[in-house]
């Protein structure tokens, strides 16, 4: 469907052109790619793979409710399906739904075993005394100043997703606290 990524390519639609598209329509984007300050990290062609590629750029989130804030870092993407896009209707119908359960049980299992793994070498490294301040959860209160993304109003589609990560949250709670 894309002619590569690179929006400097001869043909259209490029996915760098329809991201920007994308942008401007929700009102995400300042200026233009110089004042964004706009980078992007590989290429790809047509017909190869696209999966690792990575964009950096400002976005006006100023003036947007439904939006990350600079400080989180999360691989959770934005949901942009209350945006209006000409001749496209956002539909789940409940195949899809239960592909995205299925698949979001499967990061789950994932990310638990590897919490598992990291959280027993990390008490493996640590020495065996009273000191645990080389652990890093350590309950130090930060002041928040954000409000976290799933926190936020989002399309009822995604509540699952939500109450997967409430899961997972949970989970790490309880093997970080030996529990």
């Amino acid at each position: 469907r894309f002619y590569g990524f690179a929006s400097e390519a001869q043909m259209q639609p490029t996915v760098e052109s329809e991201l920007f598209k994308a942008f401007e329509k929700t009102r995400l984007l300042i200026g233009n790619k110089k004042e964004s300050q706009y980078s992007r990290c590989g290429r790809t062609d047509k017909g190869v793979s696209s999966v690792g590629q990575v964009i950096d750029m400002l976005l006006d989130t100023t003036r947007i409710v439904r939006k990350p804030q600079y400080t989180m870092a999360t691989e959770v993407p934005l949901v942009l399906q209350c945006c209006e896009f000409d001749d496209i209707k956002f539909i789940c119908s409940s195949d899809a739904g239960d592909a995205l359960r299925l698949h979001l049980v499967n990061e789950c299992q994932i990310y638990q075993l590897q919490t598992t793994i990291f959280h027993e070498a990390l008490l493996n490294c640590v020495p065996l005394s009273n000191d645990q301040s080389l652990l890093p959860f350590q309950a130090t209160k930060k002041k928040v100043s954000h409000v976290p993304l799933m926190s936020r109003p989002t399309e009822r589609e995604f509540c699952i997703l939500k109450y997967f990560l409430k899961l997972f949250k949970n989970y790490l709670m309880h093997v970080i606290n030996g529990i």
